[in-house]
């Protein structure tokens, strides 16, 4: 394969596992959680990209993929994709809108979009 074909497949794959993710959570980087409810949406994606450079750093450091399914060192960056795309998402609505969005607002707007009143 060229590595174009390389690079398609990847993100293709990313996009699934993405889809796939956001009906299975629903769309849980937007909503405060129980834990994380004093965090804006951004927030909630920079700390799960910290734990995932976390993981990424000790499973390389240990020269290995560690021993829990479906969290290698592949699994771990594809997650990270995954989250820097949601990432982009947020910057993007927030570059639009012309101002940082807060929790309530990126929740406004998730339900908007749910229900297809946002364009």
């Amino acid at each position: 394969m060229t590595d174009q074909e390389l690079i398609k497949e990847k993100m293709e794959s990313v996009t699934d596992l993405l889809l796939q993710k956001n009906r299975d959570y629903g769309s849980s980087f937007r909503k405060p959680g129980i834990l994380s409810g004093a965090l804006d949406p951004k927030s909630k994606l920079l700390v799960r990209i910290d734990d995932k450079l976390e993981r990424f750093g000790n499973l390389l450091g240990k020269g290995t993929d560690g021993d829990v399914p479906n969290e290698s060192m592949s699994d771990t960056v594809t997650d990270l994709v995954g989250y820097f795309v949601l990432l982009g998402i947020l910057l993007d609505e927030e570059k639009q809108s012309g101002r940082p969005m807060s929790v309530i607002e990126a929740r406004n707007r998730q339900d908007d979009t749910q229900t297809g009143a946002a364009e």
